[in-house]
């Protein structure tokens, strides 16, 4: 039998460890394996010798892509043409082009081999904002022949009228080409992860400042984690429809400013300027409403706003933490955390620039995303320990509680739990339900006391309050009321199964080979309806247990 505790332990370790090994064996063998890998292919950019055309006006011939012209764009055609390679990457390739608020047209020698025109209803404009990535065959008798790129443009804003190279290859290189910005989808889907859990937590949590705490921070990295993933063309791996992604911006972008101000004024002591502006960042989300309506008239897109909505929301930043600063200065050193995570973010932010200044790009925005996640992971610390507090401080208090309310001989109710009891039940009868009221008294504990110790004594009432909870049901509740006197209350349960019960308790503690000592007890039942003072019920049953006391001493003399 004493075996047994040692060799389970070392038959799983011996079992991990072969488990570990044949692992690594199956990997070693299998590396031999010679296959071939899904990028195997090179991808060949259409860069050189473009011809373009803006409502049939040449605007130049052998240009380089990609071409950007600064004249208005809404509601024109434009028609960029070149010709294709007389060798193909392979013989299955494909056309990748990106385009943005604009439909398309693909043209081989003057036949049309793919249309992407948008919506036919909803907006009354095409949303195709961002980037959205098409993918067109092309067979091998393309091969030298001319291409045609018919865009047109549904907007004047920043996204138009941008005209990238497109790409040939196997669609399946193209699409690893695609997964460059794979950090960004990485990123924003980890932000989002944690948002959408402290979210779920926070409504679990009693309501206060440290549930708004968590449940704000939860909005803030949902909000920034949908705005990293809507920025990456690594999303349409995921979500093919680029309107949609975008839309996560757009909202991510308008409820930032209220889900942050309201986070800061929940998570740390802040004065009367931080407050009028958590006020003031409802009309973040008012606009993102009248841009919707906006832009289901037909009036204006998202988009359009998106230059003035991002110039609002950088000032309103710099405002709040201009106030978050200076709070700072004056001695608010609680907004440490808050400033650090913010210092994060500005220093990636910086960086980001300084490599653009110096021409030098990345394959995605890394050191923003990871000056986004070092920022989150302050204020998630900072949020915890909020939370760890509030929780120190409630067990304190419970404790303090269950001290002033507990008996700690019989951890039974005391007397100051009892009388609360007595004024709950009393003060509100009509929201009560049937009580049986038990009184118990132990015999001759002053005896036991006398002749064999007062530790005697303890022992006979911990004895009692360990078996008198077996022999009662579950939910009834217990207190100790005085040295040797006990009082249960058991709810709904009539009077025949009370008096059956009482019997049992007398007749159990009355057994020699059971328990040294007897127990005296008297019952009654209070029935809220019959509106009887609840005190009355008490006596009753306090007289009653005086008579089965005098019974018993009746019953020994003879």
């Amino acid at each position: 039998m004493n075996d047994k505790p040692i060799i389970l332990p070392f038959l799983q370790r011996l079992l991990m460890v072969l488990l570990a090994l044949v692992f690594i064996l199956s990997l070693y063998f299998d590396s031999f394996l010679q296959t071939e890998p899904l990028d195997h292919e090179y991808t060949m950019e259409l860069e050189q010798g473009w011809t373009i055309q803006l409502d049939s006006v040449e605007l130049g011939s052998n240009l380089s892509l990609p071409y950007r012209t600064s004249e208005k764009l809404a509601g024109k055609t434009c028609v960029a043409t070149v010709q294709l390679p007389d060798i193909f990457p392979n013989h299955n390739t494909c056309l990748s082009i990106d385009t943005s608020m604009t439909s398309l047209e693909v043209f081989v020698e003057g036949k049309n081999i793919y249309s992407f025109r948008g919506p036919e209803k909803g907006w009354n404009r095409p949303v195709f904002g961002g980037s959205f990535t098409h993918f067109i065959r092309l067979p091998d008798e393309f091969r030298g022949k001319e291409l045609s790129l018919v865009y047109n443009f549904t907007s004047n804003n920043v996204f138009s009228g941008n005209i990238k190279a497109p790409l040939l290859g196997a669609k399946s290189s193209l699409i690893l080409r695609k997964h460059e910005q794979w950090p960004s989808l990485v990123f924003g889907y980890t932000l989002m992860f944690v948002g959408i859990v402290s979210i779920l937590i926070s409504l679990v949590l009693k309501p206060n400042e440290e549930q708004k705490s968590l449940f704000y921070f939860g909005w803030v990295e949902l909000a920034i984690g949908a705005w990293v993933f809507s920025q990456t063309t690594s999303k349409l791996l995921v979500i093919r429809n680029p309107a949609l992604p975008m839309n996560l911006s757009f909202a991510a972008l308008y409820l930032l400013p209220y889900f942050l101000s309201n986070y800061v004024c929940s998570s740390y002591r802040v004065g009367n300027g931080v407050k009028i502006l958590k006020d003031f960042s409802l009309i973040f989300p008012f606009f993102y409403i009248v841009g919707g309506v906006l832009q289901y008239l037909g009036l204006v897109q998202y988009t359009d706003l998106l230059l003035i909505s991002g110039l609002f929301l950088g000032v309103f930043l710099f405002v709040l933490l201009s106030v978050l600063v200076y709070a700072y200065i004056k001695g608010n050193t609680n907004l440490s955390s808050f400033l650090l995570a913010m210092g994060f973010l500005f220093v990636t932010i910086l960086a980001e620039e300084v490599l653009l200044a110096l021409n030098i790009k990345l394959k995605s925005a890394v050191l923003l995303h990871i000056g986004m996640s070092l920022s989150a992971l302050v204020l998630c610390v900072h949020s915890i320990q909020l939370l760890h507090q509030k929780t120190e401080k409630l067990c304190k208090e419970n404790l303090l509680v269950s001290m002033a309310y507990s008996d700690s001989l019989t951890a039974m109710g005391n007397r100051s739990a009892y009388d609360r009891r007595i004024d709950e039940v009393s003060n509100n009868p009509k929201k009560q339900m049937v009580l049986g009221v038990m009184v118990m008294d132990i015999n001759n504990l002053k005896i036991i006391n006398d002749t064999e110790g007062h530790k005697a004594g303890d022992a006979a009432l911990r004895d009692f309050s360990k078996k008198i909870r077996k022999l009662l049901p579950d939910d009834a509740e217990l207190f100790r009321i005085g040295g040797d006197e006990f009082v249960a209350f058991v709810p709904m349960i009539r009077v025949d199964q009370l008096e059956e019960l009482t019997n049992s308790v007398v007749s159990f503690f009355s057994s020699p080979d059971k328990t040294p000592y007897s127990v005296a007890v008297g019952y009654d039942l209070f029935i809220p309806k019959k509106k009887e003072k609840f005190i009355n019920i008490i006596n009753r049953a306090d007289s009653s247990m005086y008579s089965c006391k005098a019974q018993m001493k009746r019953s020994s003399i003879s």
